[in-house]
């Protein structure tokens, strides 16, 4: 979360090299606990914005992270472990 925090502050982060959108894994089991605490904490705000639009699909998860973090993982990995 640290990391987020300074990229969206410093100077030399977002502003210059864009927002950071997604993170995403391998499905390695230490980094996928972290990922959900990262960017699964928020819920998006279905009152304005696109979350208007979201608030329609039932099913739809709406969590997120800071600053609209999604997170996702390589669907080849998931596939792999299904067989």
């Amino acid at each position: 979360n640290l990391f987020i925090q300074v990229w969206h502050s410093h100077p030399c982060g977002e502003k210059v090299h864009g927002p950071i959108a997604v993170i995403a894994s391998d499905g390695e089991s230490t980094f996928r606990a972290a990922r959900f605490k990262l960017a699964m904490n928020e819920t998006i705000d279905t009152t304005q914005g696109y979350g208007i639009a979201f608030a329609d699909l039932p099913g739809l998860n709406l969590k997120t992270g800071p600053h609209g973090l999604l997170t996702t993982c390589d669907h080849k990995h998931i596939f792999k472990s299904m067989y």
